[in-house]
């Protein structure tokens, strides 16, 4: 009989040991997705990540493939509406192998959203604004995918990133762009699968795996099928004013 009650007793000891850490996790889960949204929105933020990038081009005349590794840091700052984004990218196309800088900005100034990428070792630089409208969401389209990701996130799991715990969603989501976009996009529809974005209990996202599959009818009809694997490397809460200032000035004074 002692043995039983014993056992009993670290029976009810485990259920209450799952059931305290599914409460912690869940909460913990929930709490996370909500930083994430907050630090997404209204809050300064600099990530340097390392990605991976694989994208297919099917048209009715040519199928080619982009294999592209690199580390890029992107600052944004909802703040003064300001995202500016730098990196260096090797890109592999046809067994050809070349290594691009890239930096870019999409600002907004007055009564229009610009966009401004200067391409090194090119020096070529595309300027570019449109009017500010209520679609401006969909001009920023990885704000848009992002945003929309997590609020149709489905916890699958608990991860990690130097030792700290991440709490690990997944999701899928249609776009639809409306006609006029800031990159002019001529996208019929856009489905993105975030199979894995993990995110820190901050709201920081450390690790994301997604695949967005892309359709255009102008001017032939394509389909674009692009995978990304991004890992954090480092981050703070802050917005790199100074590369900002220098890239909008740079273009200015040319």
């Amino acid at each position: 009989m002692k043995g039983w009650v014993i056992a009993v007793v670290i029976v009810v000891a485990l259920v209450a040991t799952v059931a305290f850490y599914m409460l912690l996790s869940r909460g913990g889960r929930q709490v996370a997705l909500l930083n994430a949204e907050r630090l997404l929105i209204s809050e300064n933020f600099t990530g340097t990540y390392r990605l991976t990038e694989s994208q297919l081009i099917n048209t009715s005349l040519i199928s080619e493939v982009l294999q592209i590794n690199g580390v890029v840091t992107i600052s944004r700052s909802p703040l003064v509406d300001a995202v500016v984004t730098n990196g260096t990218e090797f890109v592999i196309q046809g067994g050809e192998n070349s290594s691009v800088y890239v930096e870019s900005a999409i600002y907004k100034t007055n009564d229009n959203i610009c966009l401004v990428t200067k391409e090194m070792p090119l020096g070529s630089v595309i300027s570019k604004c449109m009017p500010y409208s209520n679609y401006t969401k969909y001009t920023m389209l990885s704000y848009y995918m992002t945003e929309s990701s997590l609020r149709n996130a489905r916890y699958i799991g608990i991860g990690h990133w130097k030792g700290e715990a991440t709490y690990c969603f997944a999701s899928v989501i249609t776009i639809k762009p409306p006609n006029e976009t800031i990159a002019q996009s001529p996208a019929v529809e856009i489905t993105v699968n975030v199979t894995k974005i993990c995110i820190l209990g901050n709201g920081v996202i450390a690790n994301m795996t997604m695949t967005t599959y892309e359709s255009t009818q102008e001017p032939t009809p394509t389909t674009i099928i692009l995978t990304i694997n991004e890992t954090l490397v480092n981050y703070s809460f802050a917005f790199n004013q100074r590369e900002f200032d220098l890239l909008i000035s740079n273009v200015t004074q040319g």
